[in-house]
């Protein structure tokens, strides 16, 4: 199994932690959509420590989940040391711009990372600016 598509199934923290524990272990799954579920901050630091060590995923897709910058700063700090992640979707996660300054502190070391989407969060202008300043560099 390559893709994986669980957008919209009521998952909630229980369902993603396990899911998350799973991913561990796959060797094959390159893509994951987990959009439009009830995935919060609990799952989102075990789904960030798994990050770290996988080295199969290419996308993964959050967008739609009730995150908080808690999340955000997770998912930043897992970037830091996952190089093989290509696209990333946050949109609509309820992140601010303490999540744009973490991904923006990641990507300076993270050089893999093609799509980063996170629309429709709450990111204000400095957190904007951030994330711009590094993607120009």
């Amino acid at each position: 199994l390559s893709h994986l598509d669980l957008q919209n199934n009521n998952i909630n923290t229980e369902g993603m932690i396990s899911l998350s524990h799973s991913l561990w272990h796959t060797t094959s799954l390159k893509f994951l959509n987990v959009s439009r579920n009830r995935i919060g901050d609990a799952a989102m630091k075990v789904f960030a420590n798994m990050l770290k060590g996988n080295k199969k995923l290419k996308q993964v897709h959050l967008n739609e989940n009730p995150l908080t910058d808690q999340s955000g700063n997770a998912i930043a700090e897992a970037l830091e040391v996952n190089y093989q992640l290509r696209e990333l979707g946050l949109a609509v996660c309820l992140l601010g711009s303490e999540s744009c300054f973490a991904f923006a502190r990641s990507l300076q070391r993270n050089k893999t990372l093609r799509i980063l989407n996170l629309s429709g969060n709450r990111l204000k202008d400095a957190g904007v600016r951030t994330i711009l300043t590094v993607a120009e560099n």
